[in-house]
């Protein structure tokens, strides 16, 4: 029977490369083989112990498991840690420990996995809340510069009475938002058209009188017979917001403009990664789930053996 020490501990992972310390050959399923140190297994596992001083085994056969599983099997027992172990291995290493029952890896082995989504979902929290900080400054300064401008101009040049009125004016938007199949939204900027809202003269000289008389008849009896169903026309408005105010504005307002456009991107920008965040938690329980369900199926074959 080995001496009673407590485990985990950190006998040196070091060790397990000498011949004189490796006494017991693990066998894996990929025909290779593991050497370690039958004292510290046994100091780990009970069942080890067992097979090494009461069987007086120096061979044990792992064929269900890789050896890269074994051999991060062994490397925990000698460090005392579950360092290392990845999603790809962790089912073997998982019930290994179940059926050679060493209790303290057992209970390391959830936090191995749910750390590294634990750590994306902070990570992604912490981008959210720098993005939030972004969007609050850029938005003050967007005000800011905003009054700067009607301080310059006069409040009677940058008022409500600018912004456009609906049913009355149409307005072209110099941005579109698109929503992808994964709930991804992406911002397209429309380049302004500079000619917009400016009447164009006619090219060409005069018509003749007749001709012109002719076509007022036709235009005046058309106008007549869909009256009813036509709807009030609607101003088009200059598709640069900038114009509303005047052809000239003032380097403020173009700044305050950048400003706002800025906040809309990062308005998107929060918009996607709060979904990814949703994800990622939804992820996370999921994989808890899996993994309750897993080491109870586990443990029930680790008895059945």
């Amino acid at each position: 029977m080995a001496p009673k020490i407590k485990v985990p501990m950190d006998f040196g992972v070091h060790l397990r490369g000498s011949p004189t310390h490796n006494t017991l050959k693990l066998n894996t399923s990929d025909k290779g083989e593991v050497f370690a140190s039958s004292l510290i297994l046994s100091f780990n596992s009970p069942v080890i112990d067992k097979m090494t001083t009461t069987l007086h085994m120096t061979s044990v056969d792992m064929l269900e498991f890789s050896e890269a599983a074994v051999q991060m099997f062994v490397d925990s027992a000698y460090s005392g840690t579950a360092e290392g172990i990845n999603r790809e291995i962790f089912r073997d290493i998982n019930k290994m420990a179940n059926v050679f029952e060493v209790a303290w890896l057992v209970e390391d082995m959830e936090p191995v996995v749910s750390d590294e989504h634990v750590f994306e979902v902070l990570d992604k929290v912490s981008d959210y809340e720098q993005l939030l900080k972004e969007l609050c400054t850029i938005i003050q300064d967007g005000h800011i510069l905003l009054s700067r401008a009607q301080y310059d101009l006069g409040y009677s040049a940058i008022n409500s009475t600018y912004l456009p009125e609906p049913g009355i004016h149409e307005i072209t938007p110099t941005a579109l938002l698109d929503l992808s199949e994964k709930d991804r939204f992406s911002l397209h900027t429309v380049k302004p058209d500079p000619n917009s809202g400016v009447r164009k003269r006619k090219k060409g000289g005069c018509e003749d009188k007749k001709s012109v008389d002719k076509k007022s008849e036709d235009k005046k009896s058309e106008a007549e017979g869909t009256e009813a169903k036509k709807k009030p026309s609607k101003t088009k408005l200059a598709e640069d917001p900038l114009n509303w105010f005047g052809l000239m504005a003032p380097t403020s307002l173009v700044q305050a403009q950048t400003r706002f456009k800025s906040a809309i991107e990062r308005i998107v920008e929060i918009s996607n990664l709060k979904q990814e965040v949703q994800e990622s938690l939804s992820n996370f329980e999921t994989l808890t789930r899996d993994f309750k369900k897993q080491c109870a199926v586990i443990t029930s074959e680790a008895n059945e053996d």
